[in-house]
């Protein structure tokens, strides 16, 4: 914490040598023109106690100037959300720099209780004068805050789900609180189920998903904590996960086929059939992912722009009562056949006088998907890349000797291939002739 009596010295008018903080923020300086006279003196400030909290201790600005010659008057702008004589003492428009003395220090002492008070800026800048030239940085700010020890704790509390609420177990659960604080900012939000920590969330909405709740009964409590540490524990909302029943369905996944083979971006349904249970639901997995969820017979999803890998498909077939019935897995590969690609033009071998510039073009195509882009090199250097056809770029300044041509072409899942040739760029000898005599 701070001191007061380091404030005090603050607020005495020398303190020799120089003293620099880094540049404010320019969104409150007002427009000025500095004088650019080389002979006067340079004046900067900083902030050097950039926090003040009411009813405890001040902030502090730092005027500085780089020579001691006489009295120096110097110009200030005081603006802000915090009113100057309103939420701090008076801090008057022109100061003065005493002679044989560097540096002035303006304190900032905050006006007014710290009860439910609104954090408060106050921002000061040089303004121009012709007896003296802005130095950097000619703005800063001091912040006002309420008094860390009179500051009151959030309020936190629960609100999904509802207090003894039953669940199936290992099923997701969402967990939301609802918190505020009156005079500060809340900083996080902490989720516990009995002495198990879940997790943290920093911003609103305050939600987290516990997944794979084991079975038991569970008090959930959330955490609320704002920014000087004082934290709130809200009341215990009650939650049973319970094992379901033994399911008396069969699930077996009748489409794709096993050790079935699809191009990169493929659709792949996916149909199941169930016999017996009261089915309320056939939810299909890569996994354990959830890809849909069909409620009627016949019971089917479309696995849309699939990218390449090996998968493992299965379905469960959800009952009314909680059972679950889960089929046995399915694997399948989805594999990706590259693109193709050919430089049209030059061809290989083709040459040139030099220096010149050359048009580069290629041709390609992806049988199972979709040509992101097409890039060009010339000997190792990157040329350009092309995202639509006709796919096309200018080599410049070719200068002579053999260069090697690549075109590279991408498809959308990461494939590439890459074709090349080789050009030869000489230096014809120049021509000549004598016209006279004859």
């Amino acid at each position: 914490m701070k001191k007061v009596y380091y404030l005090s010295t603050i607020a005495a008018l020398a303190i020799s040598g120089s003293t620099f903080a880094k540049d404010g923020d320019d969104e409150n300086k007002p427009n000025t023109t500095p004088t650019s006279d080389s002979t006067l003196p340079e004046v900067s400030v900083n902030a050097s106690d950039p926090v003040a909290f009411r009813g405890l201790s001040s902030g502090a600005f730092l005027l500085h100037r780089d020579r001691t010659n006489g009295d120096l008057a110097v110009n200030i702008i005081l603006n802000g959300t915090a009113t100057n004589g309103v939420d701090y003492t008076t801090v008057p428009t022109t100061v003065t720099i005493p002679a044989g003395f560097f540096s002035l220090g303006l304190p900032i002492n905050p006006l007014g209780s710290s009860a439910s008070a609104p954090n408060l800026w106050v921002n000061l800048t040089i303004d121009t004068n012709a007896n003296y030239r802005l130095g950097r940085p000619d703005h800063a700010s001091v912040e006002i805050k309420g008094n860390v020890y009179e500051d009151q704790p959030p309020i936190v509390s629960i609100t999904s789900p509802a207090d003894n609420t039953g669940i199936t177990a290992h099923s997701n659960l969402a967990i939301t609180a609802d918190a505020t604080d009156a005079n500060d900012i809340v900083s996080k939000v902490s989720f516990y189920a009995n002495d198990k920590f879940l997790g943290t969330v920093t911003s609103s909405p305050y939600s987290i998903t516990w997944s794979n709740v084991p079975p038991g009964t569970f008090a959930l409590f959330a955490r609320a904590e704002d920014q000087f540490g004082k934290s709130t524990l809200s009341s215990a909302v009650h939650v049973t996960a319970t094992n379901p029943p033994p399911s008396t369905a069969t699930v077996t996944l009748t489409a794709p086929n096993a050790g079935s083979s699809f191009g990169a971006g493929a659709n792949i349904t996916l149909s199941a059939d169930v016999a017996g249970g009261n089915i309320q639901a056939v939810n299909f997995y890569n996994g354990d992912t959830l890809l849909g969820t069909d409620s009627t017979a016949p019971y089917s999803f479309v696995w849309n722009n699939v990218a390449p890998g090996h998968y493992s498909l299965r379905a469960k077939a959800m009952e009314t009562d909680g059972a679950v019935a889960s089929s046995a897995p399915v694997k399948v590969n989805v594999t990706n056949g590259l693109p193709t690609v050919k430089i049209t033009s030059p061809t290989n071998n083709t040459t040139f006088g030099g220096p010149t510039d050359i048009t580069i073009s290629a041709d390609a195509s992806d049988s199972d998907g979709t040509v992101a882009k097409v890039s060009f090199y010339g000997d190792a250097k990157f040329l350009g890349s092309v995202t639509n056809a006709p796919y096309t770029v200018n080599w410049t300044n070719v200068v002579p000797g053999k260069h090697l041509i690549v075109a590279s072409a991408a498809d959308t899942f990461g494939g590439f291939t890459s074709s090349a040739v080789m050009i030869n760029v000489t230096n014809p000898p120049p021509t000549i002739s004598i016209t006279a005599p004859a």
